[in-house]
């Protein structure tokens, strides 16, 4: 799977592996944060591009935790 130039959209096979209004959710309160100016990572076009990078029937585990590099550039 080959991430397209604008990762802001969530790759179809996760579509229906997520809870969609979940998902949703987030991504509103991401977008009225960068609306209010609030600095956020990554940035809009890369917001999924790890899905896009990863296929859902290849992933065994998923690990969450907070980026501790919030520099522009880095840990992207």
């Amino acid at each position: 799977m080959t991430a397209p130039p604008d990762c802001a959209r969530l790759p179809d096979d996760w579509a229906a592996f997520v809870d969609l209004g979940a998902v949703s959710r987030v991504v509103d309160s991401v977008r009225r944060l960068r609306e209010a100016g609030t600095q956020v990572f990554p940035p809009r076009n890369d917001t999924f591009r790890a899905l896009w990078a990863t296929p859902v029937d290849a992933v065994k585990v998923v690990i969450l935790g907070q980026d501790p590099y919030p520099t522009p550039g880095n840990a992207n």
